[in-house]
């Protein structure tokens, strides 16, 4: 039983030569084979260990994916942001140009003169600094 064990201690960790293979198939393959007491529970303690290694893998790749879709939400969310604000300040500005417009035409007529008389000055100003 021990030869037994030690030769699938060995087979387990791939240190078995061909002879020594065909002589476990041989001792499986014959009519009462002789397992080791043991085995089961090895057998079972490597399959477990190889479905945490799957899930770990899984949950890892689980993560992964909730960052990108985290990342790319964040994205969004930002460019909402910045397209509502600029919007609404688009907007705020076309309002604040409507209320300039006057509302009867002695408001209107003072507020052109004042604006050709600004316009005056500045040529006037402009000629001056040419001629020097």
């Amino acid at each position: 039983m021990d030869k037994i064990k030690n030769m699938m201690d060995k087979y387990c960790e791939a240190q078995t030569s061909d002879s020594e293979e065909k002589e476990i198939r041989r001792m499986i393959m014959g009519e009462d084979p002789k397992v080791p007491d043991d085995l089961e529970a090895r057998l079972s303690k490597q399959i477990d260990m190889w479905n945490t290694v799957e899930k770990k893998s899984v949950r890892k790749a689980n993560i992964t994916s909730l960052r990108w879709i985290g990342c790319i939400a964040a994205s969004l969310l930002l460019l909402f942001s910045l397209g509502f604000f600029l919007n609404q300040r688009t907007d705020e500005e076309e309002y604040a140009k409507q209320e300039e417009n006057c509302t009867n035409p002695d408001d209107a007529y003072a507020e052109t003169a004042k604006a050709l008389k600004t316009f005056s000055h500045a040529m006037k100003h402009g000629e001056e600094l040419m001629n020097k």
